[in-house]
Parts: structure tokens; C-alpha cells; sequence
């Protein structure tokens, strides 16, 4: 039986959280003279609990989740970063990642001084399961998937995962994509497995990019402690506000995944009938990766005419890889134009 409290360092189970002066009260007043704020009312001269938790009813209702099943923060880099903070001991404690991915894991494992084994993708961008079981050491507290992943946008594939799930770690499942995938978000499988969190963000489908927010969905009991090693107020009233103001719904969200499959499909059949295009790879994200013959010559014909796209070729197995986001119709004519005129 998987026992989380067995996982989390020590000094944090029996830590006291700060608690601030809204978490303390947190109803309706006339007069606020809690918290040490101004009294003149610029919008933002209170602390932001109480947006925050309208944002996170706004959430609980479109993801149909209790309150105490998620977390958001300041992006999602600040949630993976609380995640190795809580499982994780310096200098003994080790994550697993599988490069090709999102490089954040292996750079906030570092600053944290938290060991990074690396077990690479296969050579079709598939979890090497056999690989990562072999991996797992006594010492091993989470394993890193991101599906679908950054850069190949491949979804991992389901039983490798959940043989993964089977083993004494920790899974940590980040779907930042997986709005533009027809996947179904491992979200419905957190009662199933209580090693099991799944991360999201608002930057890609839901275009809140420039707010910074993420989401951290697991047990009530893993929630519980992350809530209490997180700053107290991590997210913004600006943020919170534009988020509630901003945020997509289930309709609008189909819309989008729509339009982005679309240009997606348009741009992989451009890409394959380029004869400096090596090999395109299938995706479900917003994005496409392409190995060219030439990435850096390629990279820089489009910079000289204003599209930026990125070069990937430092990562594992992307040698001459570049990744093209997916933009707007108008956007992705111009750039198939534009690659038009390219000569190899």
C-alpha cells in the first residue's frame, strides 16, 4: 500500500505553514485592518486570497474537481519546483527524466542539488519502460513524463505509464498540451493512484501565457502539503482577475483544438513534401518537429524574414530538429510562403 507520508521530506510533515492574515478570515468585511495594506483602492492594494478563490471555484466547476484536489501556481514551473522541494532530499534523493523532454526538471533538480538519472526516449520517442524500471533506486522519488512531450508532441503511452504507477515513486504526469490532443487527461485516474500528479497550465490552450498560472492536480494529501510549502500569495490579483475574466470554456477550448488540428495537419502535409525536411513527426500538441538537413541554416532564412521558430538540436536524438509552433491561419500562410522560396 503506498503510504505518501513515507515520501515527503521529514522536516516538512510536521511543519507549521505561515498562515496569513486571509487565510485567517476569510469572509465578507466593511473594514479591512488585517493585513497591513493602504486603504486607498487602486485595485490591487489588497492581498489577492479572495480573488483566489473565486478563480479556484471557476477551476474546481470546469475541471469538476473539489478544491482540495488541485493547487495553482505562478506558472508551472513554480509547482514542479514545490514538487521536488517536497519530495526530494539534497544531495541524496534522485528524479527520473526522459530526454528528449522539457528541460526545466533536470534545472530546478540542480538548484535544488537533487541527483537527475536520465533515461533517454526510444528511437520513436517511446518510454523505454524496461530502462526506467532499471533505473529506480532506493532513493528514487519521482519520475518525470511529459505528455504529450516537449519537443517530439508524442503522448506516452498509456500502460508504460501505468507500469510506472506500479513502483514506488512518484509519477508526475505534464500535460501542458494535452488541450490540443485527443488523449484523455490522466486527471480521471488520480483516485486510482495516490503516487500520482498530474500538472497543466493556462499559457497554451487557455492563451494566458503572459499570467503565469499553473495547475497541480493530486490527492487531497499531497495538495495538503504542497499548500503548505508554497508562498502564500503566489499568484497575483492581476493574474487572478484576468484569469477569471479570460479563462476558455469547454465549448470554446473544442473551438480552439479544432483550428489548431487543422493548421497542424496543413502544416505536417507542407513539411513532408519539402526536400530538405529529413523527417516530420506526428503530434498532439501546438507544435511540430522536423528534422531538417540544415536546422541552423533553415533557422536563420526565416529570422532574416521576421519568423522566429526554434532550433532543437541540443536536445537528445533532435540533431537538426527544429520546432514550429503553431500560430494563426494568417501566420501559417506566410510561413509556408515564406519556406516556399527557401532553396537548400
Amino acid at each position: 500500500m503506498f503510504d505518501i507520508h513515507t515520501k515527503i521530506q521529514a522536516h516538512i510533515a510536521g511543519l507549521e505553514p505561515y498562515s496569513s492574515a486571509r487565510d485567517e478570515y476569510k469572509g465578507d468585511a466593511k473594514i479591512w485592518l488585517d493585513a497591513n495594506e493602504l486603504p486607498e483602492d487602486s485595485g490591487y492594494n489588497r492581498y489577492p486570497n479572495k480573488d483566489l478563490y473565486g478563480l479556484k471555484a471557476k477551476i474546481s466547476n470546469q475541471y469538476r474537481l473539489s478544491e482540495d484536489q488541485f493547487i495553482i501556481g505562478n506558472g508551472s514551473d513554480e509547482i514542479l519546483d514545490l514538487i521536488i522541494r517536497l519530495f526530494c532530499k539534497p544531495e541524496r534523493d534522485n528524479i527520473i527524466t526522459m530526454p528528449p523532454s522539457y528541460s526545466m526538471y533536470e534545472v530546478l533538480a540542480k538548484i535544488q542539488n537533487v541527483h537527475t538519472i536520465k533515461v533517454p526516449l526510444d528511437e520513436d520517442f517511446e518510454i523505454n519502460t524496461s530502462e526506467c524500471l532499471n533505473a529506480i533506486t532506493g532513493h528514487t522519488k519521482l519520475i518525470m513524463v511529459c505528455s504529450p512531450n516537449n519537443p517530439t508532441g508524442k503522448v506516452a503511452s498509456k500502460n508504460a505509464i501505468k507500469i510506472l504507477l506500479q513502483q514506488d515513486a512518484i509519477v508526475v504526469i505534464d500535460e501542458a498540451y494535452i488541450q490540443f490532443s485527443d488523449a484523455v487527461s490522466w486527471i480521471s485516474e488520480l483516485e486510482k493512484y495516490p503516487n500520482l500528479i498530474v500538472t497543466q497550465t493556462l499559457s497554451k490552450a487557455y492563451g494566458l501565457a503572459g499570467l503565469r498560472l499553473g495547475l497541480c492536480f493530486a490527492s487531497s494529501k499531497i495538495i495538503h502539503y504542497l499548500n503548505i510549502i508554497k508562498a502564500p500569495y503566489n499568484v497575483n490579483v492581476a493574474s487572478a482577475k484576468a484569469a477569471m475574466r479570460l479563462m476558455k470554456g469547454d465549448a470554446e477550448i473544442e473551438l480552439l483544438k479544432k483550428q489548431i488540428k487543422e493548421q497542424r495537419t496543413r502544416l505536417i502535409a507542407f513539411l513532408k513534401g519539402c526536400e530538405w525536411a529529413v523527417q516530420v513527426y506526428p503530434s498532439e500538441a501546438n507544435f511540430v518537429l522536423v528534422r531538417c538537413n540544415n536546422s541552423k541554416d533553415i533557422k536563420q532564412f526565416l529570422a532574416s524574414r521576421g519568423i522566429i521558430v526554434r532550433d532543437r538540436s541540443s536536445q537528445y536524438r533532435c540533431d537538426n530538429c527544429i520546432r514550429i509552433t503553431i500560430g494563426s491561419t494568417e501566420e501559417m500562410d506566410q510561413l509556408i510562403i515564406t519556406l516556399k522560396t527557401y532553396q537548400a
